[in-house]
């Protein structure tokens, strides 16, 4: 299997840990010395390759290629998406199957104040103490792209600032995507318990073949 936007091997240990053949593509160097340093120290068999999910060319061919957890989002044009879906093509196998995994985008989502903040979770602090994250966001729906930044607040010291964009793609959109790379929609899910994709649906995962 394949995974493009691989992050810091979130999905890469228990994928190998279950005994699958694993590759994981990260445009990030850091991210990706992080997953590989995960998987030396439980031992296990995965690769790690830096690399730009738009434009890749790796050796073989992969009967499973997925992007998880809404990295697709980072695209944030017709042509990113188009660039990425074709190094799809070519990297899957006759009987192979992709499966794509964003969010629904909501209507409040889109929609919010942009001076209010939104908590998006606490964590440990690898310094101590707790570090809350706030967002704010703005949403462009010409581009159809959400600027996003996360505020971390810890203790007395001043908010570090992270930025950054996802577009949102709606489900006809992700259709005509796919259809337009010479893909074939197999099945469409809502949830990660396989259940359809419904309008109320919080996820849209697509599972296609070429």
């Amino acid at each position: 299997m394949l995974e493009l936007g691989a992050g810091t091997g979130r999905l890469a240990v228990p994928f190998c840990q279950a005994g699958f053949e694993y590759t994981g593509l990260e445009q990030s160097e850091p991210y990706a010395a992080w997953a590989r340093t995960k998987l030396e120290r439980q031992h296990l068999n995965g690769a790690i390759v830096v690399g730009d999910m738009r434009q890749f060319d790796l050796p073989g061919r992969f009967d499973f290629i997925f992007v998880g957890f809404n990295s697709f989002l980072h695209l944030l044009t017709d042509e990113e998406a188009r660039d990425c879906l074709a190094c799809v093509r070519r990297h899957l196998s006759a009987e192979g199957r992709f499966l794509l995994d964003v969010f629904v985008p909501a209507s409040a989502f889109l929609h919010r104040d942009p001076d209010r903040f939104y908590p998006v979770k606490e964590f440990h602090h690898p310094r101590g103490g707790t570090c809350t994250i706030r967002e704010r966001t703005t949403y462009d729906p010409v581009r159809e792209v959400l600027d996003v930044t996360w505020y971390f607040f810890r203790e007395d010291d001043p908010p570090e600032r992270y930025r950054f964009s996802m577009r949102m793609l709606f489900p006809d959109t992700v259709e005509r995507l796919l259809a337009e790379a010479g893909f074939r929609i197999v099945a469409k899910l809502g949830s990660y318990a396989g259940e359809p994709l419904t309008v109320d649906s919080p996820l849209q995962i697509t599972i296609a073949c070429a």
